[in-house]
């Protein structure tokens, strides 16, 4: 069965805590089958802001107690988990954070990835991680942070191959954080929802890793609107 299908037919926290239940009883089982929890975590991101708000809020805010179970979770199994699952679920978290505009632990748990043992794993989310800093810093008004997140990011991606997608988001990102007042901005955000939508996949069928999470903000942003509005009508187009 797949999460999506599973999440359909069952409460999510219930069902988290279904599984930290099985964990403890038979530790091995969740560590040897962490996609399946991943999916789970992945599609709540979806399943809680379409068809169960209350319940995706209790997740991500509220003071964040599942997802601070689920590092704690984390913590206790960091034996036999990968690098790949840790940074993978702490992703997860962050974004939950972030689709409920709670930018504090969202930020915390990016500095949690970027300071994560094994370099080379998970290469994508790390260097995405850099973008959604300085998205966060612009999110607490703080410019000048915002400007020196991305000067480092800059220089960092012109070491490693700098890809279409971080270019443009640089590129766009500087525009914004140097905007003269809210009519320059409110222009830029629309420039820059138009440039992302326009941006071809460097593989077929296959967009740039955090391009969703991206385009959400951005257009939220450009219409005056939630991000959990946004993602809604985002996920709802064909």
């Amino acid at each position: 069965m797949s999460g999506a299908t599973f999440l359909g037919k069952c409460s999510a926290i219930p069902v988290f805590r279904q599984l930290f239940r099985a964990s403890r009883a038979a530790p091995d089982w969740i560590a040897e089958r962490p996609n399946l929890f991943l999916s789970l975590l992945s599609n709540y991101q979806i399943s809680g802001t379409v068809g169960d708000l209350p319940e995706y809020h209790a997740l991500g805010g509220g003071g964040g107690r599942l997802s601070r179970e689920i590092i704690q979770w984390l913590e206790a199994n960091a034996r036999r988990l990968s690098d790949n699952v840790h940074l993978a679920f702490r992703y997860n978290v962050a974004i939950i954070h972030f689709m409920m505009e709670d930018f504090v632990p969202a930020t915390r748990y990016i500095h949690q990835i970027q300071s994560h043992a094994g370099k080379d794993v998970r290469k994508e989310i790390r260097d995405f991680a850099r973008l959604l800093n300085v998205v966060f810093a612009l999110e607490a008004g703080d410019a000048a942070y915002a400007e020196t997140l991305l000067q480092n990011a800059y220089q960092y991606f012109l070491r490693n191959a700098y890809p279409e997608f971080f270019r443009l988001t640089v590129e766009h990102l500087r525009k914004l954080i140097r905007a003269i007042d809210t009519t320059e901005r409110e222009q830029l955000l629309a420039v820059f929802v138009q440039a992302l939508a326009a941006l071809k996949c460097e593989e077929p069928g296959k967009p740039p890793f955090g391009l969703m999470e991206l385009m959400i903000w951005v257009e939220a942003r450009s219409r005056g609107i939630g991000l959990r509005q946004a993602f809604q009508e985002i996920h709802a187009r064909p």
